[in-house]
């Protein structure tokens, strides 16, 4: 048993988490050197906020590749948001959010190019982009490049960049 499932004290049933933002049951993932994650079950409920602690190689970072659909559990069962991600059409993809530890931007853009950038990745309306700029207090700096900013503006961008189009998970 890892640290990540010692520590989720509440299991639920499947079957009572097709409303849950993440239900996971049993969730598996074997390394051919190692288990990241042994039998890990766990039910979020939509507008939960959950934070992941942990030593390294708890599994941390295995639990949230598996949350985004980048890679497939080796075992159990993991539903986000009511489907499988790895297995999840771009439109149900577009619906979480995501701000990765370390985020990297082009230098040479600025806030507002960088932020359309994303935008029109996502596909979410460009018209949003000002807004989230001033959400995340960034507005002052909008037309600034990005290789201006300090660590903590690239973060704030980064949450910028997670919160287009609204997205229902972050």
């Amino acid at each position: 048993m890892n640290a990540i499932s010692r520590t989720i004290e509440e299991r639920v049933p499947m079957a009572e988490t097709r409303a849950a933002a993440i239900a996971a049951e049993d969730l598996t993932k074997q390394y051919p050197a190692h288990r990241a994650l042994d039998g890990v079950s766990l039910t979020v409920a939509a507008g939960t906020t959950l934070a992941l602690i942990g030593h390294n190689g708890a599994g941390k970072t295995t639990l949230m590749k598996l949350i985004l659909g980048l890679i497939r559990p080796s075992a159990g069962t993991l539903r986000v948001l009511g489907v499988d991600p790895a297995a999840a059409p771009i439109e149900h993809r577009r619906q979480i959010g995501f701000l990765p530890e370390n985020v990297a931007f082009h230098d040479e853009l600025t806030g507002t190019q960088t932020l359309r950038f994303y935008a029109r990745l996502k596909g979410a309306p460009l018209g949003q982009c000002a807004a989230l700029l001033d959400r995340v207090g960034l507005a002052f700096a909008a037309a600034r490049r990005v290789k201006t900013y300090s660590k903590g503006m690239h973060q704030r961008l980064g949450l910028a960049q997670a919160l287009l189009d609204g997205p229902r998970l972050l």
